[in-house]
């Protein structure tokens, strides 16, 4: 990260600008696309886990089960932008994103091996729902807050943030899920009942994750569309 630093102020033409970060809203954007990306995938990556490795699903339903909550999540997307372009507003959403996405990994905090195939597919759309609903707002709100010609650059930045969310909390998520297997399998001998603690770890990790973006998100200063630098309208 030093290096990273050092190389982005010695460049000319720098492939993330540090001047960037003076801007409030892009510094809050970008924790929160960071977020965003680590919860959304915590249920991407571990609910075909649970589905297969705990109700004894196939491969293949335990993908059609993500269905629900990617369609959601497509949906989400849609209709958030619509309010945006229809208010001129984002940062009531940002603060209900984290609500939903913080009340979907509480819901799959839950799970056990009594979980129904129906519960699950509703928890994953209530996840789907809140990371469906990141997709616009950081994009839309940095957009707004400068000039035309950073446009591509901070857009692209809000997708590098998500990226480097997934790459930092995939592997922090499986060393909690391999450290609880490890120390449940001493105290149980379910190996079903030791995968179930691990995804409920996991989850409750991800609780954290949403109520620090939560917490983030009342920092998020609100520019209505048409006002900020960029001017940019969806």
């Amino acid at each position: 990260m030093t290096l990273f630093i050092f190389a982005e102020k010695r460049a000319v033409e720098p492939i993330l600008p540090l001047r960037l970060f003076k801007n409030s809203i892009f510094s809050v954007s970008a924790v929160e696309s960071f977020l965003a990306a680590a919860l959304m995938f915590s249920g991407i990556i571990y609910l075909p886990l649970f589905a297969q490795g705990v109700l004894g699903m196939s491969s293949t339903n335990s993908g059609l089960i993500m269905v629900p909550m990617l369609l959601s999540l497509t949906l989400a997307s849609i209709i958030t932008g619509e309010i945006i372009s229809l208010t001129g507003k984002y940062k009531k959403l940002v603060i209900a994103e984290f609500i939903i996405t913080g009340i979907g990994v509480l819901l799959l905090a839950t799970m056990n091996e009594n979980t129904s195939y129906y519960m699950l597919i509703l928890y994953s759309t209530v996840l789907g729902i809140g990371s469906g609903m990141a997709y616009n707002i950081f994009n839309v709100a940095v957009q707004n807050a400068f000039p035309m010609r950073d446009i591509g650059i901070v857009t692209a930045s809000m997708r590098f943030f998500r990226n480097v969310g997934t790459i930092v909390f995939v592997p922090i998520f499986g060393y909690i899920m391999n450290f609880t297997l490890v120390n449940s399998t001493a105290v149980t001998d379910s190996s079903t009942q030791a995968l179930v603690l691990s995804i409920q770890n996991i989850f409750l990790t991800a609780i954290v994750l949403s109520f620090v973006g939560l917490i983030v998100a009342f920092f998020l200063k609100e520019l209505p569309l048409g006002v900020g630098e960029g001017n940019l309208m969806i």
